[in-house]
């Protein structure tokens, strides 16, 4: 009994290490986004519409295709290979962690993207036909 409750412990300390590590990620994501989806088309002259959204929705399954390559290449890092070789927890505890951290960086992106469309006066009905299609895709894309 103590022991799965230890186990759950460290679950959880080893999603924050990996919701922590991942704020750069983020920061970053947030930066090339706004660069892409909001900066490029007001120079540009055309303003955003249903296809910048579109190419934000791509950036995000990029940007997350990206990081789970990076997450799943842990074993050559040695600092992350000692912080997970001294956590007692199963590999499937490590790779559910990354998915969850995952999850939670590409919603909070998809609320981002959802906000600047919302913003920049494309109607939500126009949004919700190009979300609906495609975010069950970036979430089997996740896991694959």
């Amino acid at each position: 009994m103590e022991l799965k409750n230890t186990m759950k412990n460290n679950n959880l300390n080893l999603l924050m290490y990996n919701l922590k590590d991942k704020k750069n990620w983020f920061l970053v994501s947030i930066a090339i986004m706004t660069i892409t989806l909001i900066i490029m088309p007001i120079i540009l002259g055309s303003g955003i519409n249903q296809t910048i959204i579109i190419v934000g929705i791509l950036e995000i399954g990029t940007l997350m295709f990206l990081n789970s390559l990076m997450d799943s290449s842990y074993y050559h890092d040695n600092r992350k290979l000692t912080y997970y070789a001294s956590k007692p927890s199963t590999r499937m505890a490590r790779i559910n962690s990354l998915l969850l951290s995952n999850m939670a960086f590409v919603f909070l992106l998809l609320v981002f993207l959802i906000a600047i469309g919302i913003f920049s006066g494309v109607p939500f009905d126009d949004i919700k036909e190009i979300f609906i299609p495609t975010v069950p895709w970036l979430i089997i894309g996740l896991f694959i």
